[in-house]
């Protein structure tokens, strides 16, 4: 990380769109244009383009999913599926991280030849999902994309070689995440979302998913939940698909997007400690109950 004056601060960003708190970073504030009351700055640099080779509109909406790199248990062939379906149709562009730490070597040199849609340099590329994923369905971050595809197969603990920046600091900046997943006992990375304000898509098969509303809801309450099974790969992706076409056209209207931002924040403090805690009791209390029976 460089420093100014004695100061560490984040590498150029990739995009012009990463958004970041004045509070955190008040040392570039002239590096950034002022959103929302100047409480928000939104990263504007040439860089941009260091990935896909083409810019990127400061109208673009950022999306991503984190979490371990299980592929389908997370549900990343969901996301990746219904991005592409996204590419195809539709208005508006979108610049969707993959999140996820892999097999890695390094940071690459975004300004040497290779492909436009990671960070750092994979070993064995042509055994990871993800990048076989982006050339099965033809992602090459051309010019006139919809959707642009990044993915960043590293640790961020702001010394990645690229960010710089710690999870929790990049995931601030963006519009919405998403989360398919197929199998999450609880899922605290939709949760984390919600925390820091950002809109989240995530299935029932979740149990943050459950206990927000096992029946499915959309996104425009702050956390969209779409019903998944064993057998409706296609369906869900298509609602995920709609869930982030509504998000994004939300995301145009600051007031509107405002609000759903605020009734995201507000699960995570419903799920705080203090209200969990008392469950816990309960079940540990029948834990014990039952092992005195026996």
């Amino acid at each position: 990380m460089r420093k100014r004056n004695g100061t560490a601060i984040p590498s150029p960003l990739l995009f012009p769109a990463i958004r970041l708190k004045a509070s955190q970073y008040p040392h570039i504030r002239d590096r950034y244009i002022p959103l929302q009351e100047d409480t928000e700055f939104r990263f504007c640099t040439p860089c941009c383009k260091d990935i896909s080779g083409y810019p990127v509109s400061n109208d673009a909406k950022l999306c991503a999913i984190s979490g371990r790199y299980e592929y389908k248990n997370k549900g990343i062939d969901l996301y990746i599926n219904a991005l592409n379906k996204l590419n195809h149709n539709g208005n508006g562009q979108l610049v969707a991280f993959i999140l996820v730490p892999g097999w890695q070597q390094g940071a690459k040199d975004l300004s040497q030849p290779g492909d436009r849609y990671t960070t750092h340099q994979l070993v064995e590329p042509w055994n990871d999902p993800v990048s076989n994923a982006f050339r099965f369905y033809g992602f090459n971050n051309s010019v006139d994309s919809r959707v642009k595809v990044i993915f960043v197969p590293a640790y961020l603990m702001g010394d990645d070689g690229i960010f710089n920046m710690s999870y929790y600091d990049l995931l601030a900046g963006f519009d919405f995440t998403v989360f398919p997943s197929y199998y999450e006992p609880w899922g605290y990375t939709p949760m984390e979302s919600v925390a820091f304000a950002v809109p989240t898509i995530t299935t029932n098969l979740s149990g943050f998913g459950r206990w927000v509303n096992a029946e499915g809801q959309n996104i425009d309450l702050g956390v969209g939940v779409v019903k998944r099974g064993d057998n409706n790969f296609d369906a869900v992706s298509d609602e995920i698909v709609a869930q982030i076409e509504h998000i994004m056209t939300i995301a145009d209207d600051a007031k509107l997007m405002k609000s759903v931002k605020t009734a995201a924040q507000a699960y995570a403090k419903k799920a705080q400690w203090k209200h969990f805690f008392k469950h816990y009791k309960v079940a540990y209390d029948i834990a014990l109950r039952q092992c005195t029976i026996k």
